[in-house]
């Protein structure tokens, strides 16, 4: 069973996706209609993949986290990459429910060169 983030991006992906192929199958589209479809497309499939890697991760992308934090929006335990961080603000990472967590110091053994 998917947790329900997961199910919900999961169904804007293949809605992106339809709506995508709808507009490329269209011979009379323009550049920007096919723009536009692909751009929610591509955040479609980049939400979908933050939420795929914070919740289950795989063994190589569980030696590149930081840590692993309880996201109160999700309702679950999230792992944060070091990928995640934000440049403007060190020590800060992105949950994928799109706040900023404060890490004050990494999981023994996470190193930033991981990822």
């Amino acid at each position: 069973m998917l947790h329900y983030a997961v199910e919900s991006a999961l169904d804007d992906l293949l809605c992106c996706w339809r709506a995508h192929q709808s507009v490329v199958s269209q011979p009379e589209t323009t550049i920007r209609q096919r723009g536009e479809t692909r751009t929610a497309l591509d955040h479609a499939r980049d939400r979908m993949h933050r939420l795929r890697v914070a919740l289950y991760p795989d063994a190589d992308e569980r030696a590149a986290m930081v840590n692993t934090v309880w996201c109160e929006t999700l309702d679950m335990a999230v792992h944060l990459r070091w990928t995640d961080g934000d440049p403007a603000r060190p020590g800060h990472f992105l949950c994928p429910c799109g706040l900023l967590v404060a890490i004050d110091q990494p999981v023994d053994g996470a190193s930033e060169r991981a990822y």
